[in-house]
């Protein structure tokens, strides 16, 4: 980025009367501001600030409050001088986590490594790569994956959220987590009335915890031992998704979606019309209540009419949701296994949003 600017430095240099080759020649500032993660110890922050002072950056900040800022690297100039802003983030492990990378408090000469090469090279030059989810190494990243991808062989329908997790921790192959305030949450949660058996377990803990509100984040602590924390999805943390964007066109990943069926209703509730749908597609159909409780939507107050009529589940789907501000998409599980993901078309719109951005 960097010769990009050198024009705008020889116009700030003439102006100002300094010469040339003091601008070319000014070292550029290297700017860090560390952002505490919900549950981070004071301690942990206060370790790393001594760090990075240590490592002599030109200026150092450090809050909490801000959970949803995200690692980055980021380059401007200011008064002649370029400056690279690095976010950092101290988690809940007491680790620095910073764009594809995560430093540990014993990894003092890495660290100052990879500031050096920012403030020689820029963030262009630098080359981080693609961010990672989590902050995570690739190795680790996939050892949770692997985790998650496994089918889910309980019976959910009509269990209590807090046995779901009780259970599923025993399933998990690392450790899982909370406080009490999430424990709480869980323990109020009315019982689901969606069944999960067959999809991932990452994808059937992220759609429980997310009705209560919740979160599921994959942690590496400071002697690399994997495990798993819930969070409230209010600090805006990076959780695991309830599915993702197929690859594949819904034809070919659920191709009796399109088959066409007689249908009449005469005010039917939508849960039965779901229902019905979800046994002839064979992909289950999952509800995000916690949505349509924000829009204050009752599905069970809610009946609908279809005249007598040959048409594709598909086109069903629309006409039963679109006039109650619903929509549905397919999405598919950690295993690649689709589903169908009904919503507000608010909720539906700012999550495939989110996800084009990525």
């Amino acid at each position: 980025m960097l010769p990009r600017l050198l024009p705008l430095a020889v116009l700030l240099s003439a102006a100002l009367g300094v010469p040339r080759i003091a601008v070319a020649q000014m070292k550029p500032r290297l700017e860090v501001e560390l952002v505490t993660e919900a549950g981070a110890t004071p301690t942990a922050a206060q370790q790393w600030y001594k760090v990075l002072t240590a490592a002599k950056v030109d200026d150092l900040r450090v809050h909490a409050g801000a959970s949803s800022t995200l690692p980055d690297v980021t380059a401007s100039y200011r008064a002649g001088v370029p400056v690279y802003k690095v976010v950092g983030v101290v988690n809940r492990s007491g680790d620095l986590v910073l764009p594809s990378v995560t430093f540990r408090p014993a990894d003092k000469a890495r660290l100052a490594e990879w500031l050096a090469k920012v403030r020689q090279q820029g963030p262009d030059a630098l080359k981080v790569g693609e961010r990672l989810p989590f902050g995570l190494a690739k190795d680790s990243l996939e050892q949770f994956r692997a985790d998650l991808s496994r089918p889910l062989k309980l019976s959910t329908s009509g269990m209590r959220p807090v046995e779901f997790i009780h259970q599923v921790a025993d399933i998990l192959a690392y450790p899982l987590s909370t406080d009490t305030t999430s424990a709480a949450r869980l323990n109020a949660a009315e019982p689901l009335v969606t069944e999960l058996r067959g999809t991932s377990l990452g994808t059937s803990l992220a759609y429980v915890l997310g009705q209560a509100g919740l979160g599921l984040v994959p942690r590496v602590d400071d002697r690399r031992q994997p495990s798993y924390t819930i969070v409230s999805l209010r600090d805006k943390l990076e959780s695991w998704p309830v599915g993702y964007p197929p690859q594949q066109p819904r034809r070919d990943l659920v191709p009796s979606l399109f088959d066409t069926v007689d249908v009449e209703l005469d005010q039917v509730e939508i849960p039965r019309v779901l229902s019905a749908v979800g046994a002839h597609v064979s992909a289950p159909v999952l509800v995000d209540y916690a949505a349509l409780q924000r829009e204050k939507i009752d599905l069970d107050q809610v009946k609908v009419s279809l005249p007598a009529k040959r048409s594709m589940y598909e086109i069903i789907l629309r006409k039963v949701l679109i006039p109650q501000r619903l929509a549905h998409e397919v999405r598919v599980d950690d295993a690649q296994r689709p589903f169908i993901w009904v919503s507000t078309v608010r909720q539906v719109t700012e999550l495939k949003s989110k996800e084009a951005a990525r």
